[in-house]
């Protein structure tokens, strides 16, 4: 298609400037694209570049509406590149790219954005003209920092070179950035394509895919809002806590990186986004654990190293767990008998399907019906819990979860309705454990101040960190199960009058091949109350 296909035919002269969008833009634009591998999903096939249904400054700017002198048809670039102090002799400055605001302010996560700080995006994306409101979740106390950092994104396959390079060369501070741009590519994102069918039926951002094990597996497929984003992946699988010898590779789409073993296309999917800020390849932490609390106070992790194969455990967002190299049970699956299934629909193909971080990540209003934007932008629950249930390790109350809450006629109905693992895990349901570990330390107490490591406590109801990671994207061990010996934030401590007791209860576990008939002999724990199992050997890593 030649470039002047993307140019307005109504361009006006007016006091003897041109009122049309350079040749030369729109051939950047179109080779941004075509390095980017995106086929036809170029500028006019986009949600921006449709001429139905594309960006449109008329509402913001009466220069362009029908009265004014700026007509340019819907989806023209010139919506939102100024050039060569085209409008009313303004030069658009230093800005990047030549948008028309000065985007060059900062506010602080959870502030209200001010105009300097406020993006290019944001003149449509705020609920006028454009609905759904993002900039009302980005406002949000636990938010994407959209507003702190400008022009520093790498955009296109274009701007990484052909070669590419990394998101920026400097330490920690410089290479975590999340403006809109660094997940989404204004030129070639789509509200549906070929690839992926709408991704935007119901309550989600995205659809599942069938029952088979092929489109089971697919379920992560990086979805139309992202398309054209670059991403991330290691070409080596990440050991837990020794990230240092993973290597990283860049890339876009499918079109541009081929496995180099089968030499099948490599798919871009959701993770590889924001692998490039939570991985290896932005921390620089050799163990996976930064010594920096994130938004929700809590110690930022290495999802790459969460999520690898070559852990015993993990949620399936880069592989279904039939995959996990080291896996030995392979998944929940549907149990028959006293014990119930343990997954919710959609998750029934057990063991093959994927997930997507956005499954679990995303607005507080996502499920309200009220229309609101979907996806990670911001949300007023720590870690942007998305769902029918919003909470953990704690509830609204900051009282820990625990196997007895869920099973008190007192606090059940309570609990049960704010526990995030229960979108999707029924744990508990007319009055019956839906697994053998749980029905058996049901309505227990354990006093951890009496093991290993000291301080003072007292007895304690069964809560679900005393044996389950606190992070609960992946560990090493089966069933995201968490030792006293563990780092912070894995381990759970709670801090009593000033003393920080060890609430983890075990120091040895392994998992039951037949995923049901557990017993002491299958963990190891010296904490009074919890049956004092002994040491037998033969447990998981420590």
């Amino acid at each position: 298609m030649r470039p002047e296909a993307f140019l307005s035919s109504a361009g006006p002269w007016n006091r003897g400037r041109l009122r049309t969008v350079p040749a030369i833009l729109a051939v950047v634009l179109l080779a941004g694209q075509a390095q980017a591998g995106v086929g036809t999903h170029i500028y006019t096939n986009s949600a921006h570049g449709s001429s139905m249904s594309g960006v449109d400054r008329a509402s913001l700017d009466e220069r362009f509406r029908g009265t004014g002198y700026l007509q340019y048809s819907r989806g023209n670039c010139a919506h939102c590149h100024e050039q060569h102090a085209s409008i009313d002799g303004a030069a658009s400055g230093a800005n990047p790219v030549l948008v028309f605001n000065d985007d060059t302010g900062t506010s602080a996560p959870g502030a209200l954005s001010s105009a300097a700080s406020r993006t290019l995006c944001s003149d449509c994306h705020d609920g006028d003209p454009v609905s759904p409101n993002v900039v009302e979740q980005l406002e949000k106390q636990y938010a994407h920092p959209t507003y702190q950092e400008y022009n520093s994104h790498t955009m296109s396959k274009l701007e990484m070179r052909d070669g590419g390079m990394v998101f920026r060369p400097e330490q920690y501070g410089g290479r975590r950035h999340a403006e809109c741009v660094d997940c989404h590519e204004p030129h070639t994102l789509s509200y549906w394509n070929d690839a992926i069918p709408n991704p935007f039926p119901g309550s989600s951002t995205h659809e599942y895919r069938g029952a088979s094990p092929a489109a089971s597996r697919d379920n992560n497929l990086v979805s139309g809002v992202l398309r054209g984003a670059w991403g991330v992946r290691h070409t080596n699988e990440p050991f837990w806590g020794a990230m240092n010898g993973v290597t990283f590779e860049t890339f876009v789409e499918v079109e541009s990186r081929h496995d180099a073993g089968t030499g099948d296309p490599v798919p871009m999917r959701e993770y590889n986004i924001c692998y490039k800020c939570h991985s290896y390849y932005a921390l620089n932490e050799p163990d996976g654990v930064l010594a920096i609390n994130g938004p929700s106070g809590q110690l930022i992790t290495d999802q790459a190293m969460e999520f690898s194969k070559n852990n015993r455990s993990a949620h399936p967002v880069r592989e279904g767990l039939l995959y996990q190299t080291a896996s030995i049970a392979k998944g929940l699956a549907p149990l028959s008998g006293e014990f119930g299934a343990q997954c919710k629909s959609p998750w029934t193909n057990y063991g093959e399907q994927t997930m997507y971080c956005s499954d679990c990540h995303g607005a507080d209003t996502e499920t309200t019906g009220t229309g609101a934007a979907k996806g990670p932008h911001g949300s007023t629950r720590r870690f942007m819990l998305k769902g029918d249930k919003q909470y953990w390790p704690a509830n609204a109350d900051g009282t820990l979860f625990s196997l007895n809450r869920l099973s008190s006629d007192a606090t059940r109905e309570s609990d049960a309705g704010q526990l995030f693992c229960l979108n999707c895990h029924d744990i508990y349901n007319g009055g019956n454990w839906t697994h053998a570990a749980h029905a058996q330390h049901d309505d227990n107490g354990y006093q951890p101040a009496s093991g290993p490591g000291g301080g003072t406590g007292g007895n304690h109801d069964i809560y679900c960190v005393a044996c389950h990671a606190v992070v609960p994207h992946g560990v090493r061990r089966s069933r995201l199960i968490v030792y006293r010996d563990d780092p912070v934030p894995y381990r759970f401590e709670m801090n009593s009058g000033g003393t920080l007791i060890n609430l983890v209860a075990l120091q040895g576990f392994r998992v039951e091949p037949d995923r049901r008939n557990y017993s002491a002999a299958n963990c190891w724990s010296e904490v009074s109350g919890c049956h004092r199992h002994g040491n037998s050997g033969g447990y998981e890593d420590r």
